[in-house]
């Protein structure tokens, strides 16, 4: 498997367009199980540099905190509760962006590389109803104002508790700091 280059399967075009269908599939099922979607490895690589991007985007999240500081000494404040408030925000709002596990190449999506957002901010997109027995408001199968109003209202909730400037949660006793104050376990 080249690094740029995809790694395609070894047959004569000319003989394999004048065969059957099942002669068709048997060199493609083949060169499927042996070598999987030939990608090349820079596309791995891609995959390995969004890990890193939202590893490192998470962590300036957090550092953005009043009462979190230190790039580096993590030990002093990975334990606060705002930390994981902030991290697992930000981490719901990853995937429901759609930067998450459906996003790339691998996923047969090349440009855009992504689809949730562009889909779910949409009137009259397709959409799977949960309940539509027992929830109001969700039978059909587009979607309506009140699906795209349900998901701008998420993702808006997760970008301001996500942000520098959200309000501390814990103001009764750490008006100006996310973080536990001196002594006292949280």
């Amino acid at each position: 498997m080249g690094f740029l280059q995809p790694r395609l399967p070894d047959i004569d075009l000319a003989e394999w367009s004048q065969g059957s269908r099942s002669q068709k599939i048997r060199p493609m099922a083949q060169h499927w199980a042996e070598v999987g979607f030939g990608t090349p490895v820079l596309l791995h690589l891609f995959y390995v540099a969004k890990i890193l991007l939202y590893v490192l985007v998470g962590w300036l999240i957090v550092l953005t905190t009043k009462g979190i500081d230190g790039f580096t000494d993590a030990a002093a404040w990975y334990a606060e509760p705002i930390v994981f408030e902030k991290v697992v925000l930000y981490t719901m709002l990853f995937e429901v962006i759609g930067l998450g596990c459906g996003f790339g190449p691998l996923n047969n999506r090349f440009f855009p590389p992504m689809g949730s957002i562009l889909y779910w901010m949409r009137f009259g997109t397709i959409r799977l109803p949960p309940w539509p027995d027992r929830v109001p408001w969700t039978r059909g199968t587009k979607r309506k104002p009140v699906d795209v109003a349900l998901y701008a209202l998420l993702v808006r909730c997760c970008c301001r508790r996500c942000s520098p400037m959200a309000p501390a949660p814990y103001r009764s006793w750490a008006p100006r700091s996310g973080c536990c104050p001196p002594g006292r376990s949280c």
